[in-house]
């Protein structure tokens, strides 16, 4: 075997300690940026979520306070004087009408009257126009559905054992006679979509006359929480207590409320489903907290936190309620 020369035997040892140091330099390196990106990832994450739930709570409590507005208003009225049936559409027709062009996701505004069980109501079109859903004498105790504003309209659906006392939005503002939201539920129409209602009960002379109801589509959900993932990237989405998806960020909705679906085309949400449904619910200690967690993907590295929402403390004031649920807050890739 040739033995070293002697520059080689001096050089050596100065490679391999350059060599060491280099590696250890940027393995340092390397840490440090995956420490500071997780802690930056992690202030974003927290200070997008804050983001979120106050644009949330805004989006819900302004159809809230409209729809216990529109009660209040009807009961000053009927307090005054009786009030017929022509009354009742031409009031809330103004009334859907001012109100969606101010928040144009509320999609119905109706009435359900306790005496008689009758029922008014309008609701947005796909073309945006307001429709009648009416059952009165008018309809022979049938509730039918047109394609106009006035019940000489064309009817589209019709249900000759429909009555708005059992429903889902009706049964909790009569009983408890205060303003509050619904629990989700399936809408008893031609379409039947999922709903959550804001309902608040109208009183006359100490008595629960009937009920106000305001409709919020989850398809609307899923367009806000689009609209705000969009600008951060990622993915949003809202679970309740027991794992059912309410909305998402995805592009595809949910026609109903599934258990963790694997059912968006976004592979991030799809991951950040998979994640935490393994796990759910949260540890007692994590529940109300913010944790994180990461997911490998191929578009990137990506960190996530689940929330407890806060808004039935926020909307149990004065009567006010929401339903007890999740904001699983958005996957970012940092």
């Amino acid at each position: 075997m040739r033995p070293l020369s002697i520059r080689a035997a001096v050089m050596l040892p100065v490679f391999l300690v350059l060599t060491f140091t280099l590696i250890v330099i940027i393995l340092t390196i390397n840490n440090h940026y995956r420490t500071s990106s997780q802690f930056v990832g992690k202030l974003l994450l927290d200070d997008y979520s804050q983001g979120i739930e106050l644009d949330l709570r805004q989006y819900l409590q302004h159809p809230f306070n409209a729809n216990v507005f529109v009660a209040e208003r009807l009961a000053a009225r009927l307090q005054a004087a009786p009030i017929n049936n022509k009354g009742l559409r031409d009031y809330l027709l103004s009334s859907h009408t001012s109100l969606y062009q101010a928040m144009p996701y509320m999609q119905v505004l109706s009435i359900g009257v306790d005496a008689n069980g009758d029922y008014f109501g309008y609701r947005k079109n796909q073309a945006g126009q307001s429709i009648l859903m009416e059952r009165s004498d008018a309809t022979q105790g049938a509730l039918r559905i047109f394609d106009g504003r006035t019940l000489n309209a064309n009817i589209v659906y019709q249900d000759s054992h429909y009555d708005p006392r059992v429903r889902p939005w009706y049964i909790p503002a009569f009983n408890r006679e205060q303003p509050r939201w619904t629990d989700i539920y399936l809408d008893a129409d031609e379409i039947g979509e999922v709903s959550l209602s804001a309902i608040a009960p109208v009183q006359v002379s100490g008595e629960v006359w009937g009920v106000v109801a305001s409709d919020i589509k989850l398809n609307a959900f899923n367009r806000f929480l689009s609209e705000r993932q969009q600008k951060l990237g990622g993915a949003l989405f809202i679970v309740d207590d027991e794992g059912r998806m309410i909305a998402h960020s995805g592009n595809s909705s949910p026609s109903n409320i599934l258990h963790f679906p694997n059912i968006t085309n976004n592979s991030v949400l799809n991951a950040t489903i998979n994640e935490i449904s393994a796990d759910w619910p949260p540890e007692p200690e994590k529940l109300g907290k913010s944790f994180h967690f990461d997911i490998h993907e191929k578009q990137g590295h990506f960190y996530g936190t689940v929330k407890k929402s806060p808004y039935r403390r926020l909307f149990s004031i004065n009567g006010m309620w929401w339903p007890p649920c999740l904001i699983s807050c958005f996957s970012k890739a940092c």
